[in-house]
C-alpha cells in the first residue's frame, strides 16, 4: 500500500471512532472543570465559553 492510502485509511478510521468517544471526552471535561458541551468539536474557545455560561446562570 502506498503511504497516501495508508493516510486516507487513518482519517477514515478516526472519523468512525469519533462518534463513539465524544460523549467520554465530553463528560471528562465536564468532570474536570464542570462545563457541559455539547456540540463536536471541544474547542478551547468552546469550553471557555461554556464556562462563562455556566458562571452567568
Amino acid at each position: 500500500m502506498s503511504t497516501a492510502r495508508n493516510r486516507k485509511d487513518s482519517r477514515i478510521r478516526i472519523f468512525w471512532y469519533c462518534p463513539l468517544t465524544a460523549p467520554a471526552v465530553a463528560n471528562a471535561i465536564y468532570a474536570a472543570c464542570g462545563a457541559r458541551l455539547r456540540a463536536v468539536p471541544f474547542t478551547p474557545a468552546r469550553v471557555l465559553a461554556a464556562l462563562a455560561a455556566q458562571r452567568q446562570g
